[in-house]
């Protein structure tokens, strides 16, 4: 769960997991505002506004509250912080709203009714041992981020979604998500000590932004 930073029920919000069992396997975050730092910054007053009148409920000291967020993630590791505003400048569909909140890992930012499609690709399984070497099998990795890609926009279209609005958003928007596990075992698997260690980030990062090309084409 994700609340502004302006709004009014922000101080309870913050501390709801002084009670560690009353909120249980739910992430919370604040939603950062650039008008809250400055004045986070300058020591000065901020405004907590409610959301549907747009009316001043309360003032007060934006540093004390900023302590108050980190005290409490010092204490129980919430609230995260989300800087939406910041966000929001790298929106990549803002003709079709704006970021209010993200998905529950934090992986990306989203609009109201919004989603994305994750899947991750095993990259341990591509270790393959040729002269007794074990090396990356890097053909039938682009391979299968090809499959992988077409197999995640597939699910847009034959997913069952509970309301119309998550729908109509889903098939406008079409985010999918690729990521990797298993990258440890496969750095011990490969036997990277610190002289591959340059040469393993250099292969990666080439072949990353191949995959980049490719996803884009």
């Amino acid at each position: 769960g994700i609340l502004r930073v302006d709004h009014p029920d922000i101080e309870e919000f913050i501390n709801c997991k002084n009670d560690v069992t009353q909120i249980t396997n739910f992430n919370i975050s604040v939603a950062i505002t650039s008008e809250f730092m400055d004045a986070v910054r300058d020591d000065k007053d901020f405004n907590l506004i409610d959301p549907r009148t747009k009316r001043i409920t309360k003032t007060i000291k934006a540093k004390e509250l900023f302590s108050e967020i980190t005290t409490q993630a010092h204490a129980t590791g919430e609230p995260g912080l989300f800087f939406i505003d910041e966000a929001n400048k790298h929106n990549s569909v803002p003709h079709l709203g704006t970021y209010e909140a993200c998905n529950p890992c934090f992986e990306l930012p989203l609009l109201p009714y919004d989603i994305c499609n994750l899947m991750s690709i095993n990259v341990y399984k591509y270790a393959i041992e040729i002269d007794e070497v074990w090396v990356v099998d890097w053909p039938t990795l682009e391979t299968d981020i090809y499959t992988a890609v077409r197999f995640i926009d597939n699910v847009i279209d034959q997913n069952d979604y509970p309301i119309h609005q998550i729908k109509e958003l889903s098939i406008k928007i079409r985010r999918v998500g690729l990521g990797i596990m298993g990258w440890a075992d496969l750095l011990i698997k490969l036997k990277m000590n610190a002289e591959l260690h340059y040469e393993m980030h250099t292969l990666a990062a080439k072949h990353c932004h191949k995959c980049y090309i490719i996803l884009k084409s």
